[in-house]
């Protein structure tokens, strides 16, 4: 018998449009550009939260609290992030992302380290913007401190309507208001983890990074489906986070050849356990073993530029500056000789690939 493993995040109908690049300005690609905002020498980070009328029909408090869930999700990402310290070939050195505390204003001044512009952009960011039009979110780096390695900028979430609201069809009419809030949260997600960093991402097709998942959250057909994903198997920016609470919601199928269907009933957890139902009686447990993980794929997510100017780190090497260091990766993992254990008592071995978005690729027949 073979088993078929499908995530459901997958079964959406995705579109192919453009919602705006990473960071922008204070660099250039070939420099610090690419740097995170704010390092461990960072230990605060203010930021405030202005509203344009026309952004939603959600109150302020609910947008405030979704900020608050967007930045929570990265410190938390950060914090259970295994894959941390990097060594390069010659030196090592610690970089550590998240561990800032970040204090909500009130009212925004212009002091504030962080920005969040929920429906509208200034004259002059227009003019930086031309195809302001065409966006639905974006994070813009105004201004970078090389020595102190710290970012300055705002973070911009297109309206629902108004003048502002972007050019396309496909757009839900309330995508912000609509039920959970979810392509909020998601939205506001993907924008940060570009302030920490992490590059949208060409090539993948779920992941929180994913280059195209602001315009896939936000469609009319999308939209309803978002708000019934739960918030944690919404994004795994480094491959499979083997210590993060859940990775991913999938159902597993027979054959065409067997009658019935294998519905799951809980999700991979922290110890990742399965239950596994056939005509409504548990079938089979899994219990996947992250500790026989091995990590088949590694790709730079995340690295730093550093100058002579940097007053950050110390007693470097010469060959630390001047090009990109690598400090957080992106994996994908094969967990090798794990058990699934039928209620009858048989167990089974079998390998499982997890892809850099946390998709379980698939059984060998069991």
């Amino acid at each position: 018998m073979r088993l078929l493993l499908f995530s459901l995040v997958l079964g959406l109908n995705f579109s192919t449009v453009w919602a705006g690049n990473g960071t922008s300005g204070g660099g250039n690609i070939y420099g610090d550009q690419l740097n995170p905002w704010f390092l461990q020498n960072t230990p605060t980070v203010s930021y405030c939260v202005e509203i344009d009328p026309d952004f939603s029909d959600l109150p302020r408090s609910r947008v405030l609290e979704v900020v608050g869930e967007s930045i929570e999700f990265w410190k938390k990402t950060f914090r259970e992030y295994r894959g941390i310290n990097f060594s390069q070939d010659s030196f090592e050195f610690d970089v550590k992302l998240g561990t800032q505390s970040f204090q909500y204003k009130d009212t925004c001044d212009g002091k504030e380290d962080l920005k969040f512009q929920m429906g509208f952009l200034t004259q002059e960011q227009q003019v930086l913007l031309p195809n302001h039009r065409q966006l639905l979110g974006i994070a813009y780096r105004t201004s970078y401190d090389s020595a102190q390695l710290r970012g300055k900028g705002f973070i911009y979430v297109a309206p629902e309507r108004g003048p502002s609201r972007p050019v396309k069809p496909l757009m839900h009419p309330r995508p912000w208001s609509h039920g959970l809030n979810r392509p909020l949260l998601f939205t506001l997600q993907h924008e940060l983890g570009h302030i920490f960093g992490l590059q949208d991402d060409h090539y993948g097709s779920v992941g929180l990074m994913d280059a195209k998942l602001v315009e896939r959250v936000t469609e009319r057909s999308n939209v309803r489906d978002m708000n019934k994903v739960n918030a944690i198997i919404s994004s795994y920016p480094f491959g499979c986070n083997m210590k993060l609470e859940s990775h991913g919601a999938y159902s597993f199928l027979t054959s065409e050849s067997e009658k019935g269907k294998w519905v799951l009933v809980e999700v991979l957890s922290r110890n990742g356990r399965i239950q596994i139902m056939h005509d409504k009686k548990l079938w089979g447990e899994i219990e996947l073993s992250f500790d026989r993980a091995v990590s088949t794929n590694d790709v730079s997510a995340i690295s730093v530029y550093l100058t002579r100017a940097q007053r950050v780190f110390r007693n470097l090497p010469r060959e630390a500056y001047n090009q990109h260091l690598e400090i957080y990766h992106n994996s994908e993992y094969e967990l090798r000789d794990q058990q699934l254990k039928l209620v009858s008592g048989e167990v089974k071995k079998f390998n499982m690939e997890f892809d850099r978005n946390c998709t379980a690729l698939g059984f060998p027949d069991v």
